[in-house]
């Protein structure tokens, strides 16, 4: 579905309409007034009102006709042709089977505001009964706004701003509607003039039928996405938020649901980079790590031989292997996959043979208390800068062997 295109102008106008519309007695407080001053009792319930989306047919009619009143210079429902507000949304290609317009114009002789116009605007809507009727008529299900920007001749010339409302509804299904924005300019939780982000994917996907429906945000931030009834989870931004937005179980009957998503620039890029996993080492077989001299078993001879390499040169860092037949491994002396060796390198293979005599009920051997010698042998052979090390492995080791029932003198 095309995104809906609109300026921030008509933008901020349909997030006030539709503020409003969530909270009609907080609205009426905002400005003072009664909800029903002028009307009927019970003309405006209290109650939360659905959402109006964007439609594009009605922005256009919108737009139209605030431009027509600022170049022919008159405000009116009518225009100067005799065209009615339904005429001008049927052709703009909007078959409705309801239908509402407020107009309203403000103006200076000096230099204008345009943010501020919009809330002056909304404003006075809110004390005009009748233009506040249509604001929660809860018949209505679309709106287009058309703001427009001028020199307007009444009494005098104003530099003026014109905005033309246009309500709609007609057959079909509910949308699921909203703006994206970063609320920077003004850090209130709401849209400001300038916070929409344009471009935006917002796709829903309905869990029972799997079926995706997807639409972009507006130049604005704005959205509209019609679908038909269901569950749905909706994701804005899957394609440029390192961590999109998701909404889940939105539930979608016959009326619409507004989904706003606020986020930053710091929020955009592609998800991050998971860290790349280390360079295997090639002292470490790489089907068994505890496989020393690869002959696919796991015995005492695989401890012992890393124990006669910590003897005899003391452990650390090892070299690169070497590409020559004779010098590679096996033997794999790198069981903890660490680049050097070191008694962990031993500690690792005597536990899982001491897990294993266990498991089938027999006591660890008198080669495995030969080989735990062994590794305190080597561990005496270490540099000082390691005793501590050493240490704490003996006494892992020494409680290893206690664990089995042979105690190592």
């Amino acid at each position: 579905m095309a995104a809906v295109v609109m300026s921030d102008w008509e933008q901020l106008t349909i997030e006030l309409i539709n503020r409003a519309r969530a909270n009609p007695a907080a609205e009426a407080r905002r400005y003072g007034i009664g909800l029903n001053d002028g009307l009927p009792p019970g003309t405006i319930s209290t109650a939360s009102k659905q959402p109006l989306a964007p439609h594009q047919a009605l922005l256009n009619a919108a737009d139209a006709h605030s431009q027509d009143m600022l170049n022919r210079d008159f405000f009116s429902h009518e225009n100067p042709d005799g065209e009615m507000p339904w005429d001008r949304m049927l052709e703009a290609g909007y078959r409705y089977s309801l239908a509402g317009e407020n107009i309203v114009w403000s103006g200076t002789t000096g230099a204008l505001d345009r943010d501020a116009a919009i809330h002056d605007h909304h404003a006075g809507f809110m004390r005009s009964p009748g233009h506040r009727a249509n604001l929660f008529s809860p018949g209505f299900r679309e709106i287009g706004a058309g703001v427009k920007h001028g020199v307007f001749t009444a009494d005098r010339n104003y530099n003026a701003s014109m905005l033309t409302e246009k309500f709609g509804t007609r057959a079909g299904d509910a949308f699921i509607t909203g703006v994206i924005y970063d609320d920077q300019v003004v850090q209130d939780n709401f849209y400001t003039i300038g916070e929409g982000w344009d471009q935006v994917t917002v796709a829903a996907v309905e869990a029972s039928s799997g079926v995706e429906f997807v639409t972009v945000s507006g130049p604005s931030g704005g959205y509209s996405l019609q679908v038909p009834p269901g569950v749905y989870t909706v994701t804005v931004g899957g394609d440029l938020l390192r961590q999109p937005i998701v909404f889940s179980s939105v539930t979608i009957g016959s009326e619409n649901r507004k989904l706003d998503a606020e986020f930053t620039a710091a929020a955009i890029g592609p998800p991050p980079t998971p860290p790349t996993p280390p360079t295997p080492s090639a002292w470490q077989n790489p089907e068994d790590p505890l496989d020393v001299n690869d002959d696919e078993r796991i015995t005492p001879l695989d401890a012992l031989v890393v124990i006669n390499y910590l003897n005899r040169t003391g452990g650390g860092a090892l070299p690169p292997a070497s590409s020559s037949p004779d010098a590679p491994p096996p033997p794999y002396l790198d069981v903890t996959g660490t680049g050097s060796v070191g008694p962990l390198d031993v500690l690792v293979i005597v536990n899982h043979l001491n897990r294993a005599s266990a498991a089938s009920g027999e006591f660890a051997s008198a080669v495995d208390a030969a080989l735990l010698q062994g590794a305190a042998s080597a561990n005496a052979a270490l540099t000082d800068e390691r005793l501590e090390v050493q240490n704490r492995l003996e006494e892992e080791l020494e409680l290893i062997v206690r664990a089995e029932g042979n105690i190592l003198a």
